[in-house]
């Protein structure tokens, strides 16, 4: 993996299921040492509580005995980026994964522009181990953090097009449906629905998690039971 990589997609589009389904798992079975994830949507009026309960909880999860569980109300998220160095610095085999969901947050405020800069210093620093996938969902305001020249992020990595998630998705929850509850859907009528939800992962994903909690297994019957998940797509 590179160092940085960041992926653009609009929001319902699977970004958060990839990195669920697909990363995470795959992160923790090549033997990341620790994965930190901040999701900035959670509390857009204050990125710095994002970034310090995403490493608080991420810190505080390293079966490790140099590693102490601080309270977060002692500590301030750039005081992490340092224990994360004390940490894995010297560790030759160390590995370190920094998710950051929408990211296109930090550009909304100028004032924002010192926790970027701080990320890129961390990002930059520790390069040998640590890894980072940042995701957005307005294109314009990720342009503005990579590609303007005074910005923080200014050329730190291109931006790439997320791919659509698509009938490969459809079944890998169908096979979690049947995992979970032993209980078997229609294939075809799966990617109808998905095509009906307008391809969007998000809302299918909601669709097949509400399915499972009722038992309901016709998806003509769920899409009836939770209209709200087909309106506006």
């Amino acid at each position: 993996m590179t160092p940085l990589t960041v992926f653009f997609a609009p929001l319902e589009s699977g970004k958060t299921e990839f990195v669920i389904n697909d990363v995470l798992p795959a992160a923790k079975e090549f033997g990341y040492d620790s994965i930190i994830t901040v999701n900035f949507s959670q509390n857009k009026e204050d990125p710095e509580s994002c970034l310090l309960q995403g490493l608080t909880r991420a810190y505080n999860a390293i079966p490790s005995i140099e590693a102490k569980n601080i309270p977060s109300t002692l500590i301030q998220f750039r005081d992490f980026f340092y224990l994360y160095k004390i940490l894995f610095q010297e560790d030759e085999n160390a590995k370190v994964l920094f998710i950051l969901d929408e990211i296109q947050i930090l550009a909304s405020r100028d004032e924002n522009d010192s926790i970027v800069a701080s990320i890129r210093t961390f990002l930059n620093k520790n390069e040998d181990w640590l890894h980072c996938i940042m995701t957005g969902s307005n294109k314009n305001e990720l342009s503005r953090m990579f590609n303007r020249y005074e910005a923080p992020l200014y050329r730190a990595a291109y931006i790439e097009d997320f791919p659509p998630l698509g009938d490969a998705f459809v079944l890998y929850m169908i096979k979690c449906y049947h995992d979970k509850s032993g209980l078997k859907l229609d294939e075809v009528g799966a990617i109808s629905t998905f095509n009906q939800l307008g391809k969007r992962p998000a809302r299918f994903r909601q669709l097949i998690e509400r399915m499972l909690l009722q038992g309901i297994t016709d998806f003509n019957i769920g899409l009836g039971v939770f209209s709200d998940l087909a309106r506006n797509k």
